[in-house]
């Protein structure tokens, strides 16, 4: 169980869609800093999300709702597999996965 940190813009960055290549079912990403961009329901977006993942569900996908707050976007339609946590939860997040890898590594 791998907790992958994401913190680039997906439309300018291949990091998200390097990620979901690796991505197995028990993973999770969490979207932060530019990251959180990914999380928007826009169509560029849902490109990355349905293109890139090879598995047979969505991801566990958090975004980190301060990030959202301080860019303007926490007011922004989400994708609905997208869940906002804090940065408690953020903590708490790091604790329960085995590993976590940020991107860009």
């Amino acid at each position: 169980m791998i907790l992958h940190l994401i913190r680039t813009a997906a439309d300018t960055s291949i990091h998200l869609q390097s990620c979901l290549n690796l991505l197995q079912p028990k993973d999770a990403i969490l979207l932060f800093e530019e990251g959180v961009y990914a999380s928007l329901a826009q169509t560029h977006n849902a490109t990355v999300w349905s293109s890139q993942n090879q598995l047979s569900e969505k991801p566990t996908v958090y975004v980190l709702i301060e990030d959202l707050q301080f860019r303007g976007l926490h007011q922004c339609e989400y994708f609905d597999f997208v869940k906002t946590v804090t940065y408690d939860d953020f903590v708490r997040l790091t604790l329960e996965y085995e590993k976590v890898l940020t991107w860009p590594r």
